[in-house]
C-alpha cells in the first residue's frame, strides 16, 4: 500500500517522460511482465505485484490527484490520513488483515512516520530510498545499513 502526493492516476511514462526514458534504456527488463501502464511515480508496479498474490492500493493524499482537501505534506494530518487508510484497507473483505506498505522518498519517509503511530494492521514495512536529509545521511542511514530493508512489524 502507500499513500502520497504524486496522483496515482498519471502513469510514470505519460507524468515523467524523461525518467520513464532513461528506467527504459538503463533496464528495459524492468518492463518485463509489465504494460507499464499502472506504474506510478516511487511506488509498485501492480501488474509485478498482483500475479503472486499481492493487492496494490494506492491512495492520493489530501488535494493530490482526485482526492479532495488541501495539499500538506509532510504534515501530522497527513499521516494520520495514511493511519486511517491502513485500517481501511484491512477491514476489506479481499484483504487478509495485514497491511504492508512499499516505497520511495517521500512514501518511505512516510512509512515511518506512520509506523511510528502503530496502526493494529500494519504488518510490514519496505523502506528504500529515504529522502535525503543531514540527519539521515549521516546518523540514520549507516545505523540502519543497506537502502533496502523489509521489517516485519509483526
Amino acid at each position: 500500500m502507500s499513500y502520497g502526493p504524486y496522483g496515482k492516476g498519471l502513469p510514470l511514462q505519460v507524468g515523467y517522460k524523461s525518467q520513464w526514458s532513461r528506467m527504459v534504456a538503463a533496464a528495459p527488463d524492468s518492463l518485463e511482465g509489465s504494460t507499464g501502464k499502472y506504474q506510478s511515480w516511487e511506488v509498485v508496479d501492480p501488474e509485478k505485484w498482483v500475479p503472486d498474490g499481492f493487492v496494490c492500493v494506492r491512495f492520493d493524499s489530501r488535494g493530490a490527484g482526485r482526492s479532495p482537501g488541501v495539499l500538506d505534506t509532510p504534515s501530522s494530518r497527513e499521516i494520520q490520513d495514511f493511519h486511517e487508510c491502513i485500517e481501511w484497507a484491512a477491514a476489506q473483505t479481499r484483504s487478509n488483515g495485514k497491511i504492508g506498505l512499499n516505497g520511495i522518498s517521500y512514501y518511505a519517509t512516510t512509512q515511518w512516520r506512520v509506523a511510528a503511530l502503530r496502526p493494529p494492521h500494519l504488518a510490514a514495512i519496505c523502506v528504500w530510498e529515504r529522502s535525503g536529509s543531514r540527519r539521515w545521511l549521516v546518523v540514520e542511514r549507516p545505523r540502519i545499513g543497506r537502502d533496502v530493508k523489509f521489517f516485519k512489524l509483526r
